[in-house]
């Protein structure tokens, strides 16, 4: 009888332990606006996968490759580019808090809407927007 209530406890521990990481990875993904946003979309069937290469606009390449020309410069020795380095870096934040904001918004609009599917509350959205 002795071994029987080592192994439950064993197993109630270990079954506690999972549920405490399971807790904690919960958590994280909804702290994380993004995470949160790829989570809700993944439950209704939208693959939001890693961003490739083709899908980003050519602009956004330009200005991604004049940064990496502007900090080789600086680690050359050339200081020249630390202004447009930090003036990116303050728009490159301004544009995530940005970001952040709307998707706070989006979720505050979709926890409080009556209809928890998410492709109904996105293509209102979509009509509200346009």
């Amino acid at each position: 009888m002795r071994r029987d209530g080592t192994r439950s406890a064993a197993a109630e521990r270990e079954r506690a332990e999972n549920l405490y990481s399971a807790v904690n990875d919960a958590y994280r993904t909804f702290k994380d606006p993004v995470k949160r946003a790829q989570y809700l979309l993944g439950l209704e069937g939208f693959d939001v996968g890693e961003q490739r290469s083709k899908d980003v606009p050519p602009e956004l390449l330009e200005e991604v490759f004049e940064l990496n020309m502007a900090l080789e410069e600086m680690r050359g020795g050339d200081d020249s580019a630390r202004p447009q380095l930090e003036a990116a870096e303050k728009n490159f934040a301004g544009m995530l808090a940005a970001t952040d904001q709307e998707l706070l918004g989006s979720f505050l609009k979709y926890d409080e809407s009556p209809s928890r599917d998410i492709r109904e509350f996105a293509l209102a959205k979509a009509l509200v927007d346009a």
